[in-house]
């Protein structure tokens, strides 16, 4: 019985190899540029399946490097986040896709390990769409198959994330960027700042993800003229290849230099800070209310 993956390669094939005896087809130029670039598309189309289900088979059930691993004694899983990729959209449907960046972007829902491997990504929303609604319909839609944190683990967010339960979030309106406390040159001075700092420091792993992840693969920032839902697959495609290259290539230069650097970069700003906070605050869990007052206390008490 042929295999998914033999049917793939067949029609991998085929497509290369299809068009070799038309020599005699009266189809005019036009016609056979547009058959060609459908072609391509499939094919395009086919290897980026390809990679994802590889993805999902093997990489994807790599166990978690958490918190713990990295020196944090906290019951961390991962860090979650959104980032914008350029999307090549037909003008009249691009309003949507238009968000702070100034041209048309998909917004990427994105959670990764401490490892910088990423564990889920769910791409292809409009670059308007904001953070916290992504968030919401991923992780309440079974479909989107989210790997929701075991019970009493979690994953660290920021502030325009709501708080609810396996999601800790820092202390709003409290310096939070390892960049704020060396521009005033000093400490954090109270339990708040100190909360905020050790969860700025562990939470920027997914800012290093994202650096090493767009450094390496140029095409996300050149996104080709792909119809969208293949720019969609390119997208889930090559964060495999992200995760496959972590997993076989210990020194690569790439994520060798993300590790030394562990200042958050804060690529976009998080529109999630100023979105849907309303609607957020009734979302509030108060077990993890608790829960970021008991760690704060913590730390506090251990530096002083």
């Amino acid at each position: 019985m042929a295999t998914r993956n033999d049917l793939e390669s067949k029609e991998v094939t085929n497509l290369m190899c299809d068009g070799d005896d038309d020599s005699d087809s009266d189809s005019d130029d036009d016609d056979s540029n547009d058959d060609s670039d459908e072609k391509f598309y499939q094919l395009v189309a086919v290897t980026c399946e390809a990679v994802v289900t590889y993805f999902n088979k093997y990489i994807n059930k790599t166990p978690y490097y958490d918190s713990e691993q990295t020196g944090w004694d906290w019951d961390c899983i991962g860090a979650i986040d959104g980032t914008h990729v350029m999307a090549i959209v037909p003008t009249d449907k691009s309003i949507p896709y238009f968000g702070r960046k100034g041209y048309p972007t998909q917004n990427v829902m994105v959670a990764c390990d401490f490892d910088m491997l990423f564990t889920f990504v769910l791409p292809g929303w409009e670059g308007s769409a904001h953070d916290t609604s992504i968030f919401l319909d991923t992780i309440r839609a079974q479909s989107n198959n989210f790997p929701n944190p075991p019970p009493g683990k979690y994953y660290v967010v920021d502030s325009g994330y709501p708080m609810m339960k396996g999601y800790l979030a820092p202390y709003k309106g409290i310096s939070y960027h390892i960049q704020e406390f060396r521009r005033r040159g000093g400490s954090p001075r109270i339990r708040h700042e100190k909360f905020n700092h050790a969860h700025s420091s562990l939470r920027c792993v997914i800012e290093r993800t994202f650096g090493v992840w767009k450094n390496k693969w140029r095409i996300i920032r050149n996104m080709p003229s792909f119809p969208f839902h293949i720019q969609i697959l390119i997208v889930s495609a090559i964060m495999a290849l992200h995760n496959f290259v972590r997993l076989n290539d210990r020194d690569d230069k790439g994520f060798i230099h993300a590790n030394r650097d562990s200042i958050s970069r804060r690529e976009h700003n998080s529109e999630a800070s100023s979105s849907y906070e309303q609607n957020s605050r009734s979302l509030i869990d108060p077990e993890m209310v608790v829960l970021r007052d008991s760690i704060a206390n913590s730390i506090w008490g251990d530096s002083n």
